[in-house]
């Protein structure tokens, strides 16, 4: 398989985990309540907390957390190995695209999350599944980005303020060499 069946492949993947809508599974299936039908309607951790609690919204985070960017990670690996082991001169040289198998499958994961399938599209703002690609892409500017959010909630109490506070951090953190990515 060469780049281009990676790429397509990474689309799917990456819309349908993402569609998975762990905020509407929780929520049934626990507490036998739909949260589209509380608050801000959305499927996300935040309406989850806020509708059903911390716990069930601390489960969703991590669901969509990893939702964000698992798939995205084994992707990028899947393909890494499968092109690196190849002897076709030509299939060595699409490695140097293979970051690209990662960025779509993990994007395609967050607008699955927004527009998922599963969910007669419409899903969350995607805040928790671009942390977890973030933190699968690059470790420590994840921890900045979540530890500026965190600590942005704590102090103000606006979810919306943490997410573009943290969004603000990272780009500003992300040209400090030592924060170089690894993809």
């Amino acid at each position: 398989m060469d780049i281009y069946g990676f790429l397509i492949i990474g689309i799917l993947v990456g819309y349908l985990i993402g569609s998975i809508p762990f905020g509407l599974i929780v929520g049934k299936l626990f507490y036998h309540t739909d949260v589209r039908q509380y608050g801000s309607g959305n499927l996300g951790s935040t309406n989850v907390t806020r509708t059903l609690g911390a716990l069930p919204g601390a489960a969703v985070l991590l669901l969509d957390l990893i939702k964000g960017g698992l798939p995205a990670f084994v992707m990028y690996n899947i393909a890494y190995s499968t092109l690196s082991g190849s002897t076709n001169p030509e299939i060595l040289n699409e490695l140097n695209y293979v970051s690209s198998v990662y960025y779509i499958t993990g994007f395609m994961a967050c607008v699955g999350h927004c527009h998922p399938l599963f969910a007669n599209f419409k899903g969350g703002k995607a805040v928790a599944s671009i942390c977890g690609f973030l933190l699968f892409f690059n470790l420590r500017l994840g921890i900045i980005g979540l530890a500026t959010y965190i600590i942005v909630i704590l102090i103000g109490k606006i979810v919306s303020i943490g997410s573009i506070a943290a969004a603000i951090n990272v780009i500003i953190v992300s040209f400090i060499p030592h924060f170089k990515v690894s993809y």
